[in-house]
Formats: structure tokens, C-alpha cells, sequence
């Protein structure tokens, strides 16, 4: 019998467990709370270690168990609090807070800070090289919290903000980001940055400075209804197959385009393209974004049985549909999006 090699190394674990002694009346509470929000206590104790190891209080004797303890006590009460902050199980539309865990990214800079000033907001959202690197990464799970956290909204900006006006593959700009010339990037950057200035000071209602987690939140569902609104073009308070179809699409781009329009200071500021067909010549060439599909294509209903594609109007609507009608309402749309 061959014997087994005990002295062997065991392979690394990828998870460590972590044991804490809190009071039944603390961990009653606690449960209670991210149930309220919907959460495990699992994924709310780990955002809480994440978020205090960036952003917490530094310990005062480095390595000391007594400081270690404190601190991980001090994020799981951090825990706690803030679940109890973005919600109550009793909480109606008028107080729930929408985009709390992205408000935090950006805004947390100690355990309890709930406003966003301007220098947080720009510093993690970054210029549009830190998106795009963050992007070509690939593994976002070695980044920060607050960079994984706000990665897919920020990447959202970018695409609709400047590649599509810019008429560049996002993908393919992105594999090649030493290949872009330094004239280009200043123009995409100065935008980036007046885009950046515009959205946050759009948030701050009350012109204080900084943004706190309401107003944050009120401008999370303004953007929510009217991306909605921009669907439903019916206006029958959901988004179906109907909504997509060409009469009805050229009937709600006519009524828009008769509609007055906003004041030019409510007006978010558009690249200028003529400077990015210049400065960016070069890289449309070698990054021009790839021919989209028909309409008719985009229409075309997927075979009996089969899935329809992701880039089709029965795929658009079946991503969103979480009860399987057909149809997509605002409620289904918030949930899709991740609120």
C-alpha cells in the first residue's frame, strides 16, 4: 500500500472564514436588516471589510489583534447602519434610496460619510484612459471596491458620451490605448471632464457643494423614468415588441421633435465633433465601429423554441422581462437595471 505524503502542501484556499461573537440581539438585528435590503449578510460583511480596509479608519498599532478586531467590529456595525440607511422593509417609493451602493463608491470616504463632494465624484470616476484600462483588464475582481462597483456605469457613460458621438469601437480603441495619439486624448478628455462637472452638478440640487445620498438617488430615478419613457413610446406604462415597430418609432421621433425644448443650461454638453474628426482622425480609421444591424434585422422574431438574440427588439425585451409576459413594466425595468 502506498503510503500517503503527509507532509505534503495542501493547496491555497481561494475563501478564508472569518468567526465573530456578536450578541444574539446584534446578529437578530443584523439578519433582519439585510433581509430588509435585500442582501445576504455574507456579500453586506464582505462590502463592509472591502469598504473600511480603502476607506476606513487606519488602525492606530499596525498589526496589533486588539486594532484588527476593532476595526472588522467597527465595519460590520458600518454594515449595519448603512443597510438600515438605504432601506426599511416598510420603506414606499418617495423614501427608498436608488443607487445607494454606487453613491457609496464614489462618496465613502470615512465609515459614515454620506455626501459626495466634486473631488471624490471626479477622482473615482476617473479620465477616460482609467475606464478603458479598468475595462481591458479583464479581472475586475482585483479591483478596489469602488472601482468594481461603479465599472459598469461608468463604462456605460463613456460608450454613449463620447464613442458613439465620436463614431468609435469601443472594443477595439480599448486593445490598442498606446496606439491612440495625444491629440486625441485631449479631446476626449476635456469632455470626459465637462461631462463629469455637468452630471454632478445636475445632482446637486441645492447647489451646496456636495451631493448627498437623496439627491443622488432622486437623479438615479429621474434617469431611470425617463430612459423608460424613451422605450414606452406608447406611453401605456410598458415596454413590448409594439413599441419597437418602425410606425411607432417614427411617430414618437416626430412628436419629439415638435416638442419644445429644454433651456439651453438644462442641456448636457455634447462633443464637439468636428474637433474629435480632426484630433481623432487616425483612430477612426483603425477603430471605426462596426456596421449595425437592420431594422428589419433587429425585428426579425427568433425561430419557434429558440432563444431570441440579445441584440434584437424580442431579446432587448426578454432580457428585461423578469415575469415572462411579454412585456416589460417600470418595476421590471428598475430590477434590470440592478435597483
Amino acid at each position: 500500500m502506498t503510503k500517503s505524503n503527509k507532509s505534503a502542501k495542501r493547496p491555497t484556499k481561494k475563501t478564508g472564514m472569518l468567526e465573530v461573537r456578536v450578541s444574539p440581539e446584534e446578529k437578530t438585528a443584523f439578519l433582519d436588516a439585510c433581509r430588509a435590503a435585500g442582501r445576504s449578510a455574507s456579500a453586506v460583511i464582505r462590502d463592509a471589510m472591502r469598504a473600511y480596509t480603502s476607506f476606513g479608519p487606519m488602525a492606530r498599532a499596525q498589526g496589533s489583534p486588539i486594532m484588527i478586531a476593532s476595526a472588522f467590529a467597527g465595519a460590520t456595525a458600518g454594515a449595519f447602519l448603512l443597510v438600515q440607511f438605504i432601506q426599511s422593509a416598510e420603506a414606499g417609493d418617495a423614501e427608498r434610496l436608488y443607487g445607494f451602493d454606487t453613491f457609496r463608491a464614489y462618496a465613502v470616504s470615512t465609515l459614515y460619510d454620506r455626501e459626495m463632494s466634486w473631488d471624490e465624484y471626479r477622482t473615482r470616476a476617473g479620465s477616460l484612459r482609467d475606464v478603458m484600462e479598468q475595462l481591458a483588464a479583464r479581472e475586475t475582481e482585483n479591483l478596489p471596491y469602488h472601482l468594481r462597483q461603479t465599472l459598469g456605469s461608468r463604462s456605460g457613460e463613456v460608450i454613449g458620451s463620447i464613442f458613439i458621438p465620436a463614431r468609435l469601437d469601443p472594443g477595439v480603441f480599448g486593445d490598442e490605448l498606446d496606439r491612440v495619439s495625444a491629440g486625441c486624448w485631449a479631446v476626449l478628455e476635456a469632455y470626459r471632464l465637462e461631462y463629469l462637472l455637468y452630471r454632478f452638478e445636475s445632482w446637486d440640487v441645492d447647489s451646496s457643494g456636495d451631493v448627498s445620498a437623496r439627491e443622488f438617488s432622486d437623479a438615479r430615478f429621474r434617469s431611470f423614468s425617463r430612459g423608460f419613457s424613451l422605450e414606452d413610446k406608447d406611453a401605456d406604462g410598458f415596454i413590448t415588441a409594439a413599441d419597437l415597430s418602425p410606425a411607432v418609432v417614427q411617430a414618437w421621433s416626430e412628436a419629439r421633435e415638435a416638442a419644445p425644448q429644454p433651456p439651453v443650461a438644462e442641456q448636457r454638453p455634447r462633443l464637439d465633433r468636428d474637433a474629435v474628426a480632426v484630433a481623432c482622425a487616425a483612430e477612426r480609421e483603425w477603430s471605426a465601429p462596426q456596421p449595425r444591424i437592420s431594422n428589419a434585422e433587429y425585428l426579425q422574431e427568433p425561430p419557434q423554441g429558440e432563444a431570441p438574440p440579445l441584440l434584437s427588439a424580442a431579446g432587448h425585451i426578454a432580457a428585461r422581462d423578469i415575469n415572462g409576459d411579454e412585456r416589460v413594466s417600470f418595476a421590471e425595468y428598475l430590477a434590470s437595471s440592478g435597483e
